[in-house]
């Protein structure tokens, strides 16, 4: 169903013919890769200061939590970073079950450490929906979002407004880790985690030789993302994509990130006027396409009303498919017109608008 998986999963065909055959493919993940997990300071001394000399400043950061679900009522058991594809440092703040990875003074140079990492002028922060992180990070004094240079997620979306934006198909999409998460979705199913169990327990109680390899392969799947992404917005018909992101999309995380942590005032009163107004011009506008229709029970909210209005009644030919991601209605009638009997045509707001003639007056 998520064509854009499909590179991936023809690389795994061609995977498993090679085993099949007798052949080796590459080695699990993690083997050639230069993962650390650092309980003590020197050791994440020593990875902050390899990603303070990487020449471009990339640093990809991502944090895992457990025992709530927010800053106030959960704790955060690590802070990994990535400065380079293979590479990640999982800093570890609690162990298996909760308990703390070092005494307090020890957790404190620690937090110095990454707060003056994640804080120098050269660094560009890389995330994947980084703003639910950056409020764990911010709680504990490190602050982040100003630093914000590219968020995988928004940037997936910017380019693939209809495919899943989960780090998962991201990784598939534009990397060669494949499911790395494999092991960890194994050990959750063999310990009957059910959706609830996760939002609320997190990965606090997953044993480290099956979370740290994890922990450590979220920024290092984050980080080999970005220069795919470039590339694809860089080509000279994602010229738009490329500044709406670093213009537009990119800036709004700070604002939204205040909201987040801070709230918003709000005018309830405003609020409340505003919706009435809203509902008599809905009706009005509803009423005159009735009028318009000859139709007094027309639903303009109804997809199955709408279907038969522009493309029985009027005869227009549709623009595109309702899947996910969605297909031209054209090329699928020129190439597998087989397939139109069972297919819907959409009629979202990108197929009317191209729908729409150039002049609606002389409709």
């Amino acid at each position: 169903r998520e064509v854009c998986l499909k590179s991936g999963l023809v690389r795994d065909i061609e995977k498993f013919k090679i085993l099949e055959s007798g052949g080796s493919v590459s080695v699990p993940l993690g083997h050639e890769c230069n993962y650390v997990y650092a309980r003590d300071v020197a050791a994440v001394e020593a990875a902050a200061n390899a990603a303070a000399s990487n020449s471009n400043g990339w640093l990809a950061i991502d944090c895992e939590w457990g025992n709530g679900r927010t800053p106030s009522t959960g704790s955060l058991r690590s802070v990994q970073f990535s400065w380079a594809p293979k590479t990640a440092c999982v800093t570890i703040l609690r162990n298996q079950g909760g308990a703390e990875a070092q005494d307090p003074e020890s957790r404190l140079r620690i937090l110095n450490i990454l707060r003056a990492l994640f804080a120098l002028p050269r660094t560009k922060i890389i995330g994947h929906n980084f703003r639910a992180d950056a409020k764990w990070l911010e709680s504990l004094g490190i602050p982040v979002i100003e630093h914000l240079w590219f968020d995988t997620m928004l940037a997936d979306h910017a380019l693939n407004e209809n495919a899943e934006h989960g780090l998962e198909a991201c990784t598939i999409r534009y990397t060669d880790m494949g499911r790395y998460d494999y092991p960890m979705m194994q050990w959750l199913e063999a310990n009957k985690y059910k959706r609830k169990d996760k939002q609320r327990r997190g990965y606090m109680y997953v044993p480290d030789d099956v979370f740290l390899p994890y922990a450590a392969s979220d920024p290092d799947a984050t980080i080999r993302c970005v220069q795919p992404m470039l590339d694809m917005m860089t080509r000279p018909d994602n010229r738009d994509i490329l500044d709406l992101f670093f213009r537009v999309i990119m800036p709004t995380n700070l604002p939204l990130h205040e909201v987040e942590m801070t709230g918003i005032l709000a005018d309830r009163g405003r609020m409340k006027s505003l919706v009435w107004v809203y509902e008599e011009k809905k009706n009005e506008i509803q009423e005159c396409i009735r009028g318009k229709l000859g139709d007094p029970l027309f639903n303009p909210r109804s997809g199955l009303q709408k279907q038969k209005l522009l493309f029985e009644t009027l005869g227009l030919q549709p623009f595109k498919t309702t899947e996910k991601p969605a297909r031209l209605w054209e090329d699928l009638k020129l190439n597998k017109p087989e397939l139109l009997e069972r297919l819907n045509p959409a009629v979202d707001m990108e197929t009317l608008e191209y729908l729409t003639p150039s002049d609606p007056s002389g409709v």
